[in-house]
């Protein structure tokens, strides 16, 4: 959501200041609106920067008002990554100018320029600060219009070694109007970070079109080139005008997938297509992987996973020494389930056929030898009462008829007692378990089945 803008200007105290007020040094900027030098307020004895607006531009009365006011609103600004405009005050023939904080340091062009690209840790934690100042700025109605490099201040501060602070935002809207209509190498350079809709109109940067120029730094920082560049005014605005970026991921195949999508979510030509506010980029940011992996030390200073001393934004990390400690490994009862199913299914697949097995080893042995075993064969004489014969009856001859005499039958002979005698008896089958029931009985043996003599 982009911040309303305020209609009613703010109160302006620009007053006139006696010329030994302000003890000016040397040039330490130069700009297409104005000029910074060193200077010391001999009332307090700091050291300050004043920002005058360049000799071509001090005669226009609506420029001179217009950077008054945005002077005037820039010092509303609350963010600690903001250079603070201290006092607004006017020169002894009327044209204002104004009383920074001064920063000791370089700036981010400097650093990109220097330096191999950009770990993916670093550049965020400079992208974050970016992406601070500006919400901060953009709560207020303020846009800056033309965040480039040498805009980005990076110092050195307790507990921070690449602390950012944002210049400009006093001068922004007259640099990026003096840029739209003046064409030489500082000026194309600044292009380079406008937005579509920028290069198009001046007047129709917001809010949106700063996102689209932090995607352009962080994009820079990464690679240590533009994502568009031209060897003229007229390509470098076509380009950015109708030519998609090149894919991040090309340059740099290290970089996570959503780093990437959320520099070039904010690279888009449709506005309304980029990021929300400043506030959605920087959580976008700090989703990332690289983010997310950053550990820190005592005294500030945030290493990665690997030991790696890197910058990092130490305000935002706890700052207690922490160990990566490796994951522990899960155990994984799906596979663990299916093993001993597995198991399961062997052995009752298994043991019958061992039985089987077992049982037609002994059948075969007890046919090839014609025998039983030892342990099945009994010497064992049958019971009288399951065994005993019935007596037999002899039958004689029945003489011919001539010689029929009546004569009375021979008494019976006594029955003699069968003399018993060993004998292998054959088992029933009944009492045999089922892998050895039934087998016949081997050929000639003289023994028969079920006790029969």
């Amino acid at each position: 959501m982009i911040a309303p803008r305020h209609t009613d200007p703010p109160r302006i105290v620009a007053r006139a200041v006696p010329r030994e007020r302000y003890r000016v040094g040397s040039q330490i900027g130069v700009g297409q609106s104005g000029t910074v030098h060193r200077a010391i307020d001999t009332l307090t004895g700091e050291t300050v920067a004043i920002k005058r607006l360049s000799p071509e531009l001090r005669g226009r009365s609506d420029v001179a008002a217009r950077f008054a006011e945005l002077g005037a609103i820039a010092r509303r600004v609350e963010s600690p990554h903001v250079v603070r405009v201290l006092e607004i005050e006017r020169e002894p023939d009327g044209v204002p100018f104004l009383v920074l904080e001064l920063v000791e340091g370089t700036d981010l062009a400097r650093l990109i320029e220097t330096g191999a690209p950009m770990t993916a840790a670093r550049a965020i934690h400079l992208g974050v600060q970016l992406l601070e100042a500006l919400g901060a700025a953009h709560v207020i109605g303020l846009s800056h219009r033309r965040l480039v490099p040498t805009n980005c201040l990076v110092t050195d501060v307790p507990g921070d070694a690449e602390f950012v602070k944002v210049i400009g935002f006093d001068t922004g809207e007259l640099a990026a109007s003096l840029d739209a209509t003046h064409d030489s190498e500082s000026t194309r350079a600044a292009l380079a970070y406008f937005a579509p809709e920028q290069v198009r109109s001046a007047q129709a940067a917001d809010d949106r079109s700063d996102l689209y120029s932090v995607g352009v730094l962080l994009y820079e920082m990464l690679t240590r080139r533009r994502p568009f560049q031209a060897a003229d005014r007229n390509g470098l605005v076509l380009a950015i005008c109708t030519e998609p970026p090149p894919p991040l991921r090309d340059a740099r195949p290290d970089l996570s997938v959503e780093l990437c999508a959320a520099i070039e979510h904010a690279l888009v030509k449709d506005p309304n297509a980029r990021h929300r506010d400043a506030a959605a980029f920087l959580t976008a940011l700090r989703a990332t992987p690289e983010s997310r992996g950053d550990l820190a030390v005592p005294g500030g200073a945030p290493v990665d996973a690997f030991g790696q001393t890197m910058i990092g934004d130490a305000r935002l990390l706890p700052q207690v020494p922490l160990v990566p400690v490796a994951a522990p490994t899960r155990a994984k009862p799906r596979k663990l389930r299916a093993r001993q199913l597995l198991v399961l299914l062997g052995a009752f697949v298994l043991i019958p056929v061992l039985a089987f097995g077992l049982g037609t080893f002994v059948r075969g042995r007890a046919r090839s030898s014609h025998a039983l075993p030892s342990w099945l064969v009994a010497e064992v004489s049958p019971p009288p009462s399951l065994f005993a014969l019935r007596p037999a009856v002899t039958l004689e001859p029945t003489p011919a008829a001539s010689s029929v005499v009546s004569v009375p039958p021979p008494a019976p002979a006594p029955n003699p007692k069968p003399k018993p005698k060993p004998t292998a008896t054959w088992i029933p089958s009944i009492f045999l378990p089922p892998i050895f029931a039934p087998l016949p009985p081997p050929q000639g043996s003289g023994v028969k089945p079920n006790g029969g003599g």
